[in-house]
């Protein structure tokens, strides 16, 4: 069953810029120490950053809520290290996952990344088995 689906698409331009103009710190707003120090092997910084906020943005939408001060950005934690980007949640956003969730089911949020023409995209659709 679908709980619940998110998208969110980025101008890869703009967060240069923003790295351009801000450095570090406006990746550390919404990036934990962990996602920033993981190695862009195979993207630049920019584009690599992009679909992170695009994964955040998509899974917050998915869960219903957005980014707010329920579910903030370090609640959606990507996890590069398998082969396909896995979301993690922790906080508020696992506790809404856990209150959308039916009792004895489990969700996972599952996560698609693109780039193409500039732009970053993520999709992530949250469902049960059953």
């Amino acid at each position: 069953m679908i709980i619940g689906i998110g998208t969110d698409i980025l101008q890869i331009e703009r967060l240069r810029r923003s790295l351009r103009r801000f450095g570090a710190g406006y990746l550390e707003e919404m990036f934990t120490p962990q996602e920033i120090a993981m190695p862009q092997v195979t993207l630049d910084a920019a584009t690599h950053f992009s679909l992170g906020f695009c994964a955040k943005e998509a899974c917050a939408k998915a869960l219903g809520t957005g980014i707010d001060a329920d579910v903030d950005w370090f609640d959606i934690e990507i996890d590069y290290r398998t082969p396909s980007p896995r979301l993690m949640l922790s906080g508020g956003a696992r506790t809404r996952l856990e209150f959308l969730t039916s009792a004895g089911s489990v969700a996972v949020p599952q996560l698609s990344l693109g780039v193409a023409g500039g732009l970053a995209q993520a999709i992530v659709i949250i469902a049960t088995a059953d």
